[in-house]
């Protein structure tokens, strides 16, 4: 078994859909069917149920899917050790639209200028993908995102956040306060407890909620929606206020947003553990 390819698999069983594991994995649909043919073949059973609209893993596919799942985060936890290890260098994996500089690691990099820092950029879903596969030392994600089970954080980053919304709405509402309580909050993140926690920031300092809670998969799908006045979203003071056509509140110190160091405790490459004590000794947690 190829293991560099086994990624095909899991994605296929994800996705439920061989056309769209395809275009996931950037191959031909054609060369996903044959690699799965192939590797039925190989083990002896069929693992996908196959019907017109989807793909449905079979009992001996959902226990093969089961166990190289575990095996293919061990091989590419391997691995990341193994690079980490000859070069020294540490990888993070952090959101395409929420790069931020972070001074403690500027500083690290400063301080240790022979461990150098690698950002591996994609999609939220993408990144938590990344680390529990093991291709990544960490993530750098905003406290909004729900940290997976088993992982733990430093806390390296705290951000003043303010309403965003357009102009018109601010014009037809006037008020903060207005605005929560007639508009959706229009969010990135689909986390429950993040969600109950702005609802509740909105309760205790302004007396209302928002009606309804807009879950958008990327920060353009989000600015698009709050400049068609859909709805509102609460960003980082900063970051709303470089969009054209967009107006800022500034909040208070209840909604800060946190950006987290998110990384798993039993694997870690020397640098890493030079990252995580230099963190700790800036008090940045």
């Amino acid at each position: 078994m190829d293991l560099s390819k086994v990624e095909y698999f899991l994605k296929a069983a994800e996705l439920e859909n061989f056309t769209k594991a395809a275009e996931e994995c950037n191959i031909a649909q054609t060369t996903m069917s044959k690699y799965i043919s192939t590797l039925e073949k190989e083990i002896g059973c069929t693992l996908f149920q196959r019907n017109n609209k989807k793909v449905v893993l079979t009992e001996q596919g959902q226990k093969f899917y089961n166990g190289i799942t575990e095996i293919n985060k061990s091989y590419q936890k391997l691995l990341q050790d193994i690079v980490s290890s000859v070069d020294g260098s540490i990888h993070l994996g952090i959101a395409i639209q929420d790069y931020l500089e972070i001074p403690v690691l500027q500083k690290f990099e400063k301080t240790f200028p022979d461990i150098p820092i690698y950002f591996s950029f994609g999609q939220d879903t993408e990144l938590i993908d990344i680390l529990e596969s093991g291709k990544v030392d960490a993530l750098v994600i905003p406290d909004a995102l729900k940290i997976p089970d088993g992982y733990e954080y430093y806390t390296i980053l705290r951000m003043r956040q303010s309403i965003v919304c357009s102009k018109s709405m601010v014009n037809r509402f006037e008020t903060a306060g207005s605005i929560i309580s007639n508009m959706p909050l229009i969010t990135k993140s689909d986390n429950p407890d993040y969600h109950e926690k702005c609802q509740e920031n909105f309760r205790q300092i302004f007396g209302v909620t928002s009606p309804q809670i807009i879950v958008c998969k990327t920060l353009s799908e989000q600015l698009l929606n709050v400049g068609m006045s859909k709805g509102f979203a609460i960003l980082p003071y900063s970051r709303g206020s470089t969009f054209e056509g967009l107006t800022t509140l500034p909040l208070g110190d209840d909604f800060r947003e946190n950006t987290q160091l998110v990384f798993s405790k039993s694997v870690q490459s020397d640098s890493f553990k030079k990252l995580l004590k230099f963190i700790y000794e800036e008090k940045c947690l």
